[in-house]
């Protein structure tokens, strides 16, 4: 078993039960004077991935998809492809989920990875 896919699924299943989601305290600043220290919290639901995919199409994604993603780096803006560090402009035409800093970028993580995986994140959207 992949050691990504071990620690995410012992994190995942030590904090979540299939009856209860998964529930993140977060701690809000409180914006009205006469808050209560119970409003100051915040409850956010997280879904858990485990539910709306297939258990062998999960365990392909995290040990796929996950694999090349830097966790100190957001997501959403930078670019995907391995050992870039720059902003994502344009975002993959087929998956609408990977970002791209620039065409040649784009080329080379497509031939090396995102061909493979791009048609399981389509089934996704």
């Amino acid at each position: 078993m992949d050691n990504t896919y071990k620690e995410y699924n012992e994190e995942i299943s030590s904090t979540s039960t299939e009856k209860e989601p998964m529930v993140i305290n977060r701690e809000e600043p409180n914006t009205f004077s006469n808050s209560s220290a119970n409003d100051s919290r915040s409850r956010i639901r997280v879904i858990d991935a485990r539910k709306m995919m297939d258990p062998d199409d999960y365990k392909w994604f995290i040990k796929n998809f996950t694999s090349g993603l830097n966790s100190s780096l957001n997501v959403k803006n930078h670019c995907h492809r391995e050992n870039c560090n720059n902003f994502g402009a344009t975002i993959c035409n087929k998956c609408k989920m990977a970002r791209y800093c620039s065409e040649i970028c784009r080329k080379r993580h497509w031939w090396s990875k995102h061909s493979f995986e791009c048609h399981m994140l389509q089934k996704k959207n």
